[in-house]
């Protein structure tokens, strides 16, 4: 496959049909029925290795969905309205696989946001949203407050724009084992890899999440895997054990 790529390097607008040959290729690879995808329906007999720690059966070879995404998809459709009613979403830095889920509602009003331009629909700061007050019914955050200094303000910025009753929807890295959240403002690039897993990360959250989320008025529920999906659906979808979504609601 090696030598075939460098041969696409060469040919002029030739990435694409890589890309697309390299899906096709990873898919074959990954053949049989002992997993799925609940978000793109597609089964297989393995998922692929990814993430920095090089997690087995992670991503989907179809859409990519990592397991986070797809414990969240099963959450949105257990606990919230946004496949079966008109509502208006904010989803901040877009998953395509989640995206292409969102928009398959021919009544959602969908918007995401990203800092950098080119990456989302709109560009949006989550610490001053450039949005009006209550326009939204649902704000869906994956892995994104890990990066945010001022977290509290997102926090306000996120309740501000959602709709009385509406919902945040948030993951976020987190060690189940710890009772706080580990915190080093100061901590350089290298200390940050070593305390939070990531250089551009500046926080690494611990069980008090949803306390933080309640400082800003937001009530609040879990999604988690051992709770919340049955054993053989967690083991089917490849799941992480102890994963958790947030919910807080306006």
């Amino acid at each position: 496959m090696g030598a075939i790529k460098n041969i696409f390097k060469q040919l002029p607008g030739a990435r694409p049909l890589y890309t697309i040959m390299r899906r096709i290729e990873g898919q074959l690879r990954c053949a049989g029925d002992t997993y799925t995808c609940p978000i793109c329906r597609k089964s297989f007999g393995k998922f692929r290795t990814a993430g920095l720690d090089q997690r087995k059966n992670a991503a989907c070879p179809c859409c990519g969905s990592l397991e986070r995404l797809r414990l969240e998809f099963l959450c949105l459709q257990q606990r919230t309205e946004i496949f079966t009613k008109k509502c208006r979403v904010l989803h901040f830095a877009p998953e395509p696989a989640l995206t292409k889920a969102l928009r398959a509602n021919p009544w959602l009003d969908y918007c995401s946001g990203d800092i950098e331009k080119g990456r989302a629909i709109f560009v949006v700061d989550i610490t001053n949203i450039n949005f009006k007050d209550e326009e939204f019914d649902y704000v869906i955050c994956n892995h994104v407050l890990e990066h945010i200094p001022d977290e509290a303000k997102a926090f306000a910025e996120i309740k501000r724009v959602l709709r009385p009753g509406g919902q945040a929807i948030i993951t976020v890295p987190a060690d189940p084992d710890a009772k706080t959240t580990l915190e080093q403002p100061t901590a350089s690039a290298e200390e940050r890899i070593t305390l939070f897993g990531q250089d551009d990360h500046v926080r690494l959250y611990g069980q008090d999440f949803p306390q933080r989320m309640q400082k800003v008025g937001f009530q609040t529920e879990t999604f988690c895997t051992d709770t919340d999906v049955p054993p053989e659906l967690a083991k089917k979808y490849a799941l992480l054990a102890r994963d958790t979504v947030y919910l807080g609601i306006r």
